[in-house]
């Protein structure tokens, strides 16, 4: 095997004289890949831009590679090896991804933006086949916002939100997913939600993290929201379950309850717990 120092520079690693040892610092999960990779080229089948990380131990991070191989055929046309390409673009995907981020998450809050957490909602209600879990879905509105930002200005309101943001983060579970929607609207998309009580549950629970006092710098401020919660295990669009979910947050706002809750499923009226 003949390498050059450029790539010693890439792996960390001096020239040894097996691909194995040349690429000691691969993480364990894409090994399967490297030699899925290295067995298509010595059949003759070309590779192109397979992703493999490399552990770089001294600054605990990653190099993302992608390697590209070629098979090398003797004068019967038989292959005799293969020569490969290793780029590291490391910093062409850490920008990519941050670059995802910020068209993704709103900036104030770093919840989801609106087109990102509906995106989420499609693409669950989409995949989603069978009656075994139902989805949940949460609105939520700041009471009296308004006048937090007309008493104290506008970064008084953005204390606020910022405040509402992290404690509705506290509140949900792994795997929901939070989005600001609207100026003093959030929406939370729930999946694996087995029943219409385990959802009135996660929706007073995030009530109950959006009961408290917060500085806003220049006052302390009431933090309070009124919350609607749609639960289903049907076939149901996303934009279905959102009307649903405001008309839920409307009625628990006008009735001053904690929470209400809507429920599509055959035969299943709305309900209130």
């Amino acid at each position: 095997m003949f390498t050059n120092d450029r790539l010693h520079l890439i792996v960390g690693v001096p020239g040894p004289a097996t691909i194995d040892a040349q690429l000691i610092n691969l993480v364990d999960d894409d090994r399967c890949r490297l030699e899925a990779a290295l067995s298509a080229v010595l059949a003759d089948q070309p590779v192109d831009d397979i992703e493999i990380r490399l552990a770089d131990d001294v600054t605990c991070t990653q190099h993302i590679c992608l390697l590209s191989l070629r098979a090398l055929t003797d004068a019967s046309g038989a292959v005799s090896g293969a020569i490969g390409l290793v780029t590291d673009v490391t910093e062409r995907v850490q920008m990519r991804r941050e670059l995802e981020v910020r068209a993704s998450v709103d900036r104030l809050t770093s919840c989801l933006n609106r087109a990102a957490v509906l995106d989420v909602l499609d693409e669950l209600v989409t995949r989603r086949s069978t009656c075994q879990h139902g989805v949940a879905v949460m609105y939520i509105d700041l009471d009296r916002f308004k006048p937090v930002n007309d008493s104290f200005g506008h970064a008084a309101g953005d204390r606020l939100l910022q405040a509402a943001a992290d404690r509705l983060r506290l509140a949900v579970r792994d795997g929901d997913s939070i989005g600001r929607i609207g100026g003093d609207e959030f929406l939370v998309v729930c999946p694996q939600v087995a029943s219409p009580a385990a959802a009135v549950e996660l929706a007073q629970r995030s009530s109950s993290f959006l009961h408290d006092s917060v500085d806003v710098g220049p006052s302390t401020v009431d933090l309070r929201a009124s919350v609607g919660v749609v639960w289903t295990c049907e076939q149901v669009d996303g934009d279905t379950l959102i009307a649903h979910a405001d008309t839920a947050m409307y009625k628990s706002k006008i009735d001053r309850s904690d929470v209400t809750v809507h429920v599509l499923a055959p035969g299943a009226a709305a309900m209130d717990p």
